[in-house]
């Protein structure tokens, strides 16, 4: 954040940066999750477009997530995962790709890293008036692509329990079990109701409700579990 006071003007000037992955943003991103696995090449590209009518500098910054989806969950810098260039400019409308490269081999448990990329002005720009004074909020919306890198054996196990309406996952495997949004519906269709989507990182746990249609009945869900689609039967 980035605060500078005129003293002529008693003109308060704020500078935010936020973290989005909206189309009104002066940037978007022709995907938003990359998977690497021991048998792909530990590259990927990504392209960057300029949505605006200026030029504009992009930065990337590159972190790994400790624990994810856990209370412990952290962000800290790492050199484990590169992207090049980090820093560019685009001309109005143009698109650039972006080089990604794992520079490490993962070898026990499935590990996370995101890429944000930032434009250098603000996407929009509000004032405000506040106690007298003139507020002027630039606010610059970022763009972020998920990374997740599997380990050289994966070993999927997702154990659930249904109990008092609920349902509890703990993923007690080495790389993501995804929970896929989508509809259950009976035989005829005639009655359809929706599922929550859920990533459940490994050593994490979630607990979701039971659709109130669905309680005291058996109903099923669809699962992506290294890179593979599943089916999990939940009884009544």
């Amino acid at each position: 954040m980035r605060v500078i006071i005129k003293l002529a003007s008693a003109l308060l000037s704020i500078s935010l940066l936020l973290f989005a992955s909206i189309a009104s943003a002066d940037i978007s991103l022709d995907k938003i999750v990359i998977h690497f696995d021991s048998t792909s090449p530990p590259v990927n590209n990504i392209a960057v477009t300029n949505n605006s009518d200026a030029v504009i500098k992009v930065e990337a910054k590159v972190i790994e997530t400790l624990n994810p989806g856990q209370d412990s969950e952290s962000e800290i810098k790492t050199r484990e995962l590169s992207v090049a260039p980090k820093i560019f400019e685009l001309q109005p409308h143009e698109t650039r790709l972006t080089r990604v490269i794992l520079r490490k081999k993962i070898s026990d448990q499935e590990k996370m890293y995101r890429i944000r990329f930032f434009p250098d002005k603000p996407t929009r720009t509000t004032e405000q008036e506040s106690g007298g004074m003139s507020v002027k909020i630039g606010v610059v919306v970022g763009m972020g692509v998920l990374i997740l890198a599997n380990p050289e054996t994966p070993k999927p196990n997702l154990n659930f329990v249904r109990k008092d309406g609920k349902i509890t996952f703990s993923n007690t495997g080495n790389i993501t079990a995804q929970l896929q949004r989508e509809p259950f519906c009976n035989k005829d269709r005639s009655a359809c109701t929706p599922l929550i989507g859920k990533r459940i990182y490994p050593g994490s746990n979630w607990t979701m409700d039971v659709p109130n249609a669905l309680k005291g009945k058996a109903f099923s869900q669809t699962i992506l579990i290294n890179n593979a689609f599943r089916t999990l039967n939940y009884p009544p």
